[in-house]
């Protein structure tokens, strides 16, 4: 079994999985994969942590008001994404809204961001946090960097806001924002903090555009059919003469 998210590369295996959408998804890999090989494509196939599985046993009802927006750039946030939605937040109308800002371990500016946060009333600071899970199911809305972080948001069924921090994002990214299930702000070194801000205030008024992309993102991810029909065809292998070593080839931004 292969898990690739780049398909620029040939693979003889048996199974092959990539969770992300995409416009060409059936074809990607044609070429590249042997003709009897088995193809798991698609976000219905998304490998999580228990956290997120878990916390969905309790049903999601998304209404598009927004009292809480999650941000969250990944663990370095190299291109420091986050100093810039929070410049973002000071130039919003809305003053009564709640925003928890997640920094990962890596990120070298989480010390002024934790500064520049204390002075924030109704802006929560958090940092190398394992309940990530939980923040997304409280939140309404998330402005996040367009990686594997949009794929559990999608999978809470939450309204993403994303910017795009490196170049293997793109076309998954692209994708998802021509199916309406992101609003995607381009390259970050394009997006400004007052796009950040006049993005916010968008969705903020249009909670029906918000709820389309919840449902949207909801119809996408499927339902645990997809987990199910992998585990179980990896099962199977186990008992044949198929060997069952796992080989991951995949790039991605965190």
């Amino acid at each position: 079994m292969v898990i690739d998210d780049l398909a620029n590369r040939t693979h003889d295996c048996d199974f092959i999985l990539d969770q992300n959408y995409y416009v060409n998804m059936e074809s990607r890999y044609d070429g590249l994969i042997p003709e009897n090989c088995t193809k798991f494509l698609g976000p219905q196939y998304l490998l999580l942590r228990n956290e997120f599985y878990n916390v969905l046993q309790t049903p999601v009802k998304r209404t598009g008001t927004v009292n809480c927006i999650l941000m969250f750039f990944g663990g370095s946030d190299a291109t420091h994404e986050t100093l810039k939605a929070i410049e973002a937040l000071t130039k919003l109308k809305q003053k009564n809204i709640r925003v928890d800002v997640v920094v990962g371990q890596a990120n070298s500016d989480h010390e002024m961001i934790q500064n520049l946060i204390e002075s924030m009333p109704a802006v929560n600071y958090y940092y190398h946090i394992d309940n990530m899970a939980e923040l997304m199911l409280k939140a309404d809305l998330a402005v996040i960097a367009a990686g594997g972080s949009t794929w559990e948001a999608c999978y809470l069924s939450l309204p993403v806001i994303t910017i795009m921090t490196a170049e293997n994002q793109f076309e998954a990214i692209s994708s998802l924002g021509m199916q309406g299930v992101v609003w995607n702000l381009g390259w970050y070194y394009d997006v400004t903090s007052d796009d950040i801000a006049a993005a916010i205030e968008t969705v903020c008024t249009s909670p029906e555009k918000l709820v389309e992309m919840g449902n949207g993102a909801k119809k996408l991810m499927g339902n645990s059919d997809g987990i199910n029909k992998l585990l179980a065809a990896m099962k199977y292998t186990e008992t044949s003469t198929v060997s069952g070593n796992v080989a991951a080839n995949f790039d991605n931004d965190e």
